[in-house]
């Protein structure tokens, strides 16, 4: 009864001191300013909650558009689960990152220039002078991102070009990362896998549906996606080797029955030819 006792009293003076040191308003203080400077682009954050157990929950994350009125990426929620014992330290150690129903609007306007044109714009010009930093910098939040596992469910994204020489295209998904951070800095896959619920875009007057799982590890990149063209089924498995260096692909196709007249000018553009009637 002792030491359940001791522990109580442990986990309560631990959960007020993360309430009292890990405030909403601090953690605004640094996140924003350090994303709207990266992005050049107006960032909202609706609500962060901490709590002993769950850890950092951020709700209603959204980068604007450049008129700052539309969302160019939005996050319902996010979770980012830290380790207890570096907190006696003031320092916040990520180990688990969860993202939940993110969406990501991509558009291409009429001359070509898409939407995050400008975001790498910015990062490609020279670095700007450092800004004054807030009093909550100065007060010091030290982050250190260590997590080994980054979770992605309900993913949505889209790409509309106004122009109407590509595709639209809608995607919804689930990922699921897992690996390191080098001790330069740089983060290292040990295993991802990408889950398609559903990929549709339309090729002319065709429509195209696609689902299937996508794995990788740090040399090797497997699908094994399922695709509806035109009201025809096709198997599709692929492998491609030393994907970050030297690029060696295969791919299999698979189909009952399988039009390559029209699939391939599907790929050129091209509408197939008519048959004139008997």
């Amino acid at each position: 009864m002792i030491v359940l006792g001791i522990i109580v009293i442990a986990i309560i003076a631990l959960s007020v001191f993360i309430k009292s040191y890990l405030t909403s308003d601090r953690l605004k203080a640094v996140i924003l300013p350090q994303a709207e400077a990266m992005a050049g682009r107006k960032v909202n954050l609706d609500k962060i909650d901490v709590s002993l157990f769950k850890g950092i929950v951020a709700k209603g994350l959204s980068v604007k558009e450049r008129d700052g009125q539309k969302d160019f990426i939005k996050v319902g929620e996010f979770i980012l689960s830290y380790k207890l014992l570096p907190l006696l330290k003031k320092q916040v150690v990520l180990s688990k990152i969860e993202v939940a129903a993110p969406s990501i609007s991509v558009k291409k306007d009429k001359d070509g220039r898409y939407n995050f044109t400008d975001i790498i714009e910015r990062q490609a010009k020279e670095p700007q002078k450092p800004k004054p930093p807030s009093p909550a910098e100065k007060e010091g939040l030290p982050v250190s991102i260590v997590a080994d596992r980054l979770f992605i469910q309900n993913a949505q994204f889209t790409f509309v070009d106004e122009g109407k020489n590509l595709p639209d295209v809608s995607v919804a998904l689930d990922a699921e990362f897992q690996g390191s951070v080098g001790q330069d800095g740089a983060p290292k896959m040990a295993f991802g896998r990408i889950s398609v619920k559903e990929m549709k875009a339309r090729l002319e007057e065709t429509a195209v549906k696609v689902t299937g799982k996508i794995d990788m590890d740090p040399k090797t990149v497997k699908a094994a996606l399922q695709a509806v063209i035109g009201g025809e089924n096709i198997d599709i498995t692929a492998t491609v080797k030393d994907y970050l260096s030297a690029p060696d692909a295969v791919a299999n196709i698979h189909a009952k029955t399988l039009d390559l007249k029209k699939l391939s000018a599907l790929g050129s553009g091209k509408k197939e030819p008519q048959r004139a009637p008997r």
